[in-house]
């Protein structure tokens, strides 16, 4: 019964199939709208988030801009309901809380240690990367940042970005 009802529905098993991709090659051949739309499926389980997901990015210009808005400003985008602003403003606050676990401990005290650490950090790239590491007195890692996305030999970055 259920296969009738799809019969027609150009949309019938999208987000199986997205989360097939997923699962098949990462979130790194996502356009930042599709990112956004996967989110929104933990918000929203049956509703089409795609139109939603543009809408977030319009107003907020990136993913970035997305997960840093504020809960009020996320309520005031069409179909942004509370549960949906606040599950977002939960993710930003779990990222920070990761990516501390993440990076508490680790010393970058030779080029090696950076070597390592940077071949890990961009493992799964097909695109050089600029990113600004810092580093506390004691040389342990304090965080990230991605300046910029290149192409397959080439990266070029504004240095007053950092």
């Amino acid at each position: 019964m259920a296969e009738k009802m799809n019969d027609g529905n150009i949309h019938a098993g999208h987000r199986k199939r997205m989360w097939k991709r997923f699962m098949e090659n990462g979130i790194a051949g996502f356009s930042e709208h599709e990112v956004i739309e996967m989110l929104l499926y933990a918000c929203y389980p049956r509703r089409n988030t795609n139109d939603i997901a543009h809408e977030l990015l319009r107003r907020f210009g990136s993913i970035k801009g997305v997960i840093d808005a504020d809960h009020d400003d996320l309520c005031s985008v069409d179909n942004v309901g509370d549960s949906a602003a606040a599950f977002i403003c939960f993710l930003r606050q779990f990222a920070v809380a990761y990516a501390e676990d993440a990076l508490g401990g680790i010393l970058l005290r030779t080029s090696e240690d950076a070597r390592v650490f940077c071949s890990e950090l961009m493992r799964e790239c097909t695109a050089e990367l600029a990113y600004v590491l810092y580093l506390d007195h004691s040389m342990a890692l304090s965080g990230t940042q991605k300046l910029s996305k290149g192409n397959d030999n080439h990266v070029e970055f504004d240095i007053k970005a950092i």
